[in-house]
């Protein structure tokens, strides 16, 4: 029996034996060290600190297996899990229903006057004209997704390639929770110094609240990764949030971060509820087959 054979079989013991906690404390220490470390650092020193922050998580994955000699089998690198007849769906869920939810968020409060266009203003603001402007949020759906893939990975090759499928003998709804309690933690730096997400105003309310959001984005995120037995879904579905919410905040106002689009309540509501419904049909749960849910051998 080869190496890989052996850590396959470990980590299909893992699924319903012991939480790895040895691991989980030494990836933890990494990814919030290496991030925040360059989020502060750099932050004097260019504007792209906190995209760069993206890649401790990876970093993190990468020196602790190996480091502890865990191997990269479960990472989840391989498109979908072997003997996936429809891996291309996960990929279409992935893109569409961010879309749709952040879609849907934002023609309700455009209809009910809560926001309104601005993407002209925007455009005089960046000095550009709107024909420009138009032309690159037109690259948004495809060219600018696949860029921001980039940092996307950074962040999921740690977060749902290491940490989700350590915490899963807790089961899947709890490893989900608790791993995007602490995704939502790791943000604290670009809050409180980049104006993050609801911004440094009033900290006591803005950690907590994007804490949330990422929460509800997290479950999301690892229905994906655990149905497909892929990572990729996830990044797709990362970059394209992220993207979709770079593209409200240009095009709509935004008076109230607490309540409006994209990371208000008038999106916070949609998609809890799409969680909830994953949660509660028990979609969340994927088959407890060792290889669906490690993706395999590397």
């Amino acid at each position: 029996m080869n190496r890989q054979n052996i850590i396959q079989e470990q980590l299909a013991s893992q699924s319903v034996g012991a939480v790895d906690w040895g691991g989980i404390i030494w990836y933890l220490l990494g990814a919030f060290g290496i991030s925040w470390t360059l989020i502060i650092g750099l932050r004097p020193v260019t504007s792209q600190a906190e995209t760069i922050g993206m890649f401790g998580p990876a970093l993190a994955c990468l020196l602790v297996r190996l480091l502890r000699r865990e191997g990269f089998a479960g990472t989840g690198l391989r498109p979908a899990s072997p003997g996936e007849k429809s891996a291309w769906r996960w990929y279409a869920t992935a893109y569409a229903v961010p879309v749709t939810i952040l879609g849907v968020s934002i023609g309700t409060s455009f209809f009910l006057g809560i926001q309104h266009w601005i993407l002209p203003e925007t455009a005089r603001q960046l000095e550009v004209s709107t024909l420009q402007l138009t032309g690159i949020l037109l690259l948004l759906p495809v060219v600018i997704v696949g860029l921001v893939m980039l940092p996307t990975f950074g962040e999921e090759l740690g977060w749902r390639g290491y940490l989700l499928p350590r915490l899963l003998p807790l089961g899947e709804t709890k490893a989900t929770l608790i791993s995007g309690f602490i995704w939502g933690l790791w943000h604290i730096p670009t809050i409180l110094l980049n104006n993050h997400g609801f911004g440094a105003a009033n900290p006591w309310l803005s950690i907590p609240m994007f804490v949330l959001v990422i929460m509800l984005y997290g479950i999301f995120l690892s229905w994906l990764r655990l149905r497909s037995g892929s990572i990729w879904p996830s990044v797709l579905a990362h970059a394209v949030i992220n993207t979709s919410v770079s593209f409200l905040f240009a095009s709509f106002s935004v008076g109230n971060r607490y309540l409006e689009t994209p990371i208000g309540l008038m999106t916070l509501i949609p998609f809890a509820a799409f969680d909830l419904w994953l949660l509660l049909t028990g979609r969340l749960h994927g088959k407890r087959d060792s290889r669906r849910i490690t993706g395999g051998k590397l």
